[in-house]
Order: C-alpha cells, then structure tokens, then sequence
C-alpha cells in the first residue's frame, strides 16, 4: 500500500521526517514491503540501497 505524502510549500519542509518517510516507504520495491522478517527487510533494502549507488556511478552522464 501507498502512503500519503503531505504538501509541502517548500524545500525545507520537504526536508522533514513527517515528508520523507511516506516517500521513501512508496518508493520501495513490493517485495521488500511484503518481507515478514526484521533481518531479512534490513537485508533487502540495505542490498536495495547499494545497487541504487552503483548504478549512480556507473552512468557516464551523472556528473558530480
């Protein structure tokens, strides 16, 4: 399921708790939201985070 995430006016407010914890919950696979298992979310999404960082640095066109 989907959280709602509330309006914020600005990009301070789009920093908060209350703003990114419903949009990084929605942006996770299904898969890893369905997991049962404590050890075994904290598995998937750390494994989930680090394939996101690799593929950041593997595209030629992400300039830093």
């Amino acid at each position: 399921f989907k959280l709602d995430i509330p309006f914020r006016k600005t990009t301070a407010g789009q920093k908060c708790l209350s703003y990114l914890g419903p949009k990084t919950w929605n942006s996770l696979s299904s898969e890893i939201k369905s997991t049962n298992n404590i050890d075994t979310f904290k598995h998937k999404i750390k494994e989930n985070f680090f394939q996101k960082i690799q593929k950041e640095e593997d595209d030629i066109y992400v300039f830093y």
